[in-house]
């Protein structure tokens, strides 16, 4: 009887064994299925954000590559179907003489933006070392200048001076080709002009989301307002300062009517703009990434910045100091008519290493008697890039890459000597590669991505 007993219960521990385990076996196999299908969820997310981030990559390029949709210039805001049949929606704003292009698409409920920076590739002029756009006098090499790259000058070519009895001790290494008229290339001045007016009006019309500013001084590291703004007006002069190494959210944007100074430790982020109504001073350790400054009279950088800047000014740029300037940065100055002379500086000296290209461009529709825009390239000045002048150059630097100008010049009391280069060094080697100018030296564009990144949405 008691083996009986023991024996019923025992097969009844054995079936609730067995259905313990069965339970098991269902829990284990559902984690199981919930597991997979969460894992295809999230491979399917990836799938989707990848897909995303191909199809805001390949709008980009298939805008670029389509003269109709980029040279509306006037257009902001494009809708493509790329060839996937994806919708991306693409922004264009012009920054410094370049194209910042935003490209947005979204895969199955995933989004990726893509910001990237475009320029030019320059035409084949800029693969010479000099292009002289004054034909009537010849070139003049003297004093210990060299120079290794074509030259295209006028009907009298290259010629080696002595220069107040010291013989030419210089070099060159090149071709030589003659043009009966100058052969500088044009620049489309109207697109930076509309980027200008914008600058102008952002300083006569400030956006109603600004923060206006009431003192004259701001310490950066205590400023709170940084924490809910991003766009900032003062009326008047200010004064930014940081006493101790401080950072600007990236994509602000300053706007002042008077003059701004920049002292201190700063770190500008990326995409900052300083938008000054008169005078712009920095005289502090800078850096930055695509941080724009322009100008209504003068831009000046006089500490040790460590940026790459697009600076534009309707007056003078002046940069002393310690400067490096990185790659793809712009100093750009629109000239003034005063009467009939022609007003407008860039004067670079000390250690200044840009990698970009400086420019004036050209007046049009007046007559000028009297030329005083020049751009000076001081002795210890280095640039990467090239040089794009409509007036007159003064060299005793070093260049890597193409010299445009119309004329070269330099004074030696009593003496101004046109079209004579002294003591300068111009090398067609060694520039940024792939090279890229600002966009408008020519309606048949090639274009250069210069910067990308990703943006969290």
């Amino acid at each position: 009887m008691h083996f009986k007993s023991w024996f019923k219960n025992e097969k009844g521990y054995a079936l609730a064994t067995v259905l313990i385990v069965l339970s098991l076996i269902s829990l284990l196999v559902g984690f199981m299925i919930i597991g997979i299908t969460t894992q295809n969820r999230f491979i399917q997310n990836d799938i989707h954000l990848l897909k995303a981030r191909y199809s805001a990559e390949a709008a980009i390029y298939q805008f670029l590559l389509d003269p109709d949709l980029w040279s509306d210039f006037t257009r902001t805001h494009f809708e493509l179907i790329t060839t996937d049949d994806q919708e991306v929606s693409i922004t264009r704003i012009e920054y410094g003489g370049y194209w910042v292009l935003t490209s947005d698409a979204e895969v199955g409920g995933r989004s990726k933006k893509i910001r990237v920076m475009v320029g030019q590739n320059g035409d084949r002029l800029f693969n010479h070392a000099i292009v002289l756009g004054d034909v009537r006098t010849p070139l003049n090499l003297t004093g210990s200048t060299s120079v290794n790259g074509d030259i295209l000058t006028g009907l009298e070519g290259v010629q080696y001076r002595p220069f107040r009895g010291e013989i030419f001790s210089g070099s060159f290494s090149g071709n030589v080709s003659i043009a009966d008229s100058s052969a500088l290339p044009l620049f489309r001045t109207d697109l930076v002009d509309r980027e200008i007016e914008k600058y102008r009006s952002l300083i006569e019309t400030p956006p109603g989301d600004m923060y206006s500013q009431k003192g004259s001084y701001i310490n950066i590291p205590s400023f709170k307002a940084l924490d809910d703004h991003t766009v900032f007006f003062k009326e008047g002069n200010l004064s930014i300062q940081a006493n101790s190494p401080a950072f600007l959210p990236d994509s602000t944007t300053w706007i002042v009517t008077g003059n701004l100074t920049v002292n201190g430790e700063l770190d500008a982020g990326r995409f900052t703009r300083f938008i000054v109504g008169d005078t712009l001073t920095v005289n502090s350790n800078l850096k930055g990434e695509h941080t724009l400054f322009y100008a209504g009279k003068l831009a000046r950088m006089a500490g040790n910045t460590n940026v790459s800047a697009q600076i534009i000014s309707e007056g003078d740029i002046s940069l002393s100091g310690k400067n490096y300037l990185r790659y793809p940065s712009l100093l750009y100055v629109k000239p003034d008519i005063q009467g009939s002379i022609k007003t407008g500086t860039i004067n670079v000296k000390n250690e200044t290493l840009i990698e970009g290209v400086i420019m004036i461009s050209d007046i049009v529709d007046a007559i000028v008697t009297d030329e005083k825009t020049l751009i000076s390239i001081g002795e210890g000045v280095t640039l990467k890039g090239a040089v794009y002048n409509t007036s007159r150059t003064e060299m005793s630097g070093t260049v890597y890459g193409t010299v445009m100008t119309n004329q070269f010049y330099f004074y030696n009391s009593p003496t101004t000597y046109l079209n004579w280069l002294k003591d300068a060094q111009i090398n067609i080697a060694d520039r940024p590669s792939p090279f890229a100018v600002p966009i408008g030296f020519s309606e048949e564009a090639e274009f250069e991505i210069l910067y990308r990144e990703e943006i969290e949405n």
